[in-house]
């Protein structure tokens, strides 16, 4: 998902545990004017916070205030710029990310993904930071199926030591654990907590994760910022297909023009031979449910390739026999014979390293293997068998017995 690598590689993963002051309620409304009271004087003492805030009437004394998605970046680069301001000296703001909980039939308020509450936290106590997790890893909830994932999270020495005291001594109180400032769960202390710590409320096996691996790898000083994205279709692929394909095209005519051009009336006959290894390849990629990629198109030209040089040999020793004065039929037999021998260990080679290249490659490198397999199968099929049946045809009939070479 585009948006979770974005949040992902902008995060800073400065992760804190804060005692909750002033927080949105949960499970009744108790404290929910004291809260809102609180966090309303917090950003009146600030004309651009004031401005960056969202306001519903609720009474004629009382108004509910949070951020819209549109302007969190805003109120958050705001905060930042105000943290020496006295107000900020023991409290910090925390970002409660808004859900259905006040849409009931004394308040109905309803928000849109990505509006946040604000909250006021301390900034001081325990003092707990994400430095001090040595190992965060996501594991599936087994006490409350239904709240999903937990990220489990273990303390180095010093800070485990910490966190036992803190817990042991603010029973009944709330503490909020925060990724840069958002509040991923704000939980009331219950007992003294030794050992490990978990992170709860993950609906998605995917956020977990990624935050997961933000803690465990991404402390940065700063977080990154987005400069610019780039976005790739499948336009990209298919214009290389297309190049690639139009390559293929350009190569064959030119091996096919000069084939005519140097052997003659030979060199149409290989020319013949190598569409019809075009084609006797394209049958067997199609059987065996092939895709044709760049790296296959590249094992279609390599092959051609392959197919016009066993020709060259054959065309060369038969040139060699009518040198020598051996009549035209006879010098086809002896060309033929002579070649064999090399295109086939020239062949068997290839085929060698083509298997190598699909057991042990992968993906592109194995669709490469499997063309070029196919192309050297067709390929001594087409020059040898094809060639010579189409010269046994033409000279055993009433042509002419010149050779054409």
């Amino acid at each position: 998902d585009i948006k979770d690598l974005e949040a992902l590689i902008t995060t800073s993963a400065t992760l804190e545990f804060n005692q909750v002051k002033f927080a949105p309620p949960q499970g009744s409304l108790e404290g929910l004017p004291e809260w809102q009271q609180e966090i309303q004087y917090v950003v009146k003492q600030f004309p651009d916070l004031r401005a960056l805030v969202s306001k519903i009437v609720i009474t004629e004394d009382f108004d509910f205030i949070y951020i819209e998605k549109d302007n969190l970046n805003a109120f958050k680069e705001a905060i930042m710029y105000k943290k020496n301001h006295p107000i900020f000296a023991n409290e910090k703001i925390g970002y409660f990310k808004a859900d259905d909980r006040f849409n009931i039939d004394l308040l109905n308020l309803s928000f849109n993904e990505g509006d946040f509450w604000i909250g006021l936290l301390d900034s001081q106590n325990p003092g707990i930071k994400g430095d001090n997790v040595s190992n965060a890893k996501v594991q599936s909830n087994e006490r409350a199926i239904n709240t999903g994932y937990v990220i489990s999270l273990e303390f180095d020495n010093k800070a485990s030591t910490e966190w036992e005291n803190y817990t042991g001594s603010n029973i009944g109180k709330q503490v909020a654990i925060t990724l840069d400032n958002e509040v991923l769960t704000y939980p009331t202390i219950q007992s003294r907590i030794s050992g490990a710590s978990q992170i709860t409320g993950f609906d998605s096996y995917e956020k977990a994760e990624n935050i997961a691996i933000a803690l465990n790898n991404g402390k940065f000083n700063l977080p990154l910022q987005i400069d610019s994205e780039y976005k790739s279709g499948p336009e990209l692929g298919e214009k290389m297909i297309n190049l690639g394909a139009l390559a293929f095209i350009i190569g064959i005519i030119c091996v096919i023009i000069f084939m005519i051009i140097y052997y003659k009336m030979s060199g149409l006959i290989a020319a013949s031979a190598v569409i019809i290894n075009i084609l006797l390849m394209s049958a067997i990629l199609s059987l065996l449910g092939a895709t044709l990629t760049l790296p296959g198109i590249a094992g279609f030209i390599l092959t051609v390739g392959i197919a016009v040089d066993a020709n060259v040999i054959i065309f060369e020793r038969i040139k060699e026999e009518i040198r020598k004065g051996t009549p035209p039929l006879s010098a086809i037999d002896a060309g033929y014979d002579r070649a064999f021998i090399t295109i086939l260990d020239a062949n068997i080679t290839t085929i060698l390293t083509a298997f190598i290249l699909y057991f042990f490659g992968t993906g592109p490198i194995k669709g490469f293997a499997i063309t070029l397999s196919a192309g050297i199968l067709c390929s001594m099929f087409t020059a040898i068998y094809i060639t010579r049946t189409i010269y046994g045809t033409l000279y055993y009939s009433k042509f002419p017995k010149k050779l054409s070479i």
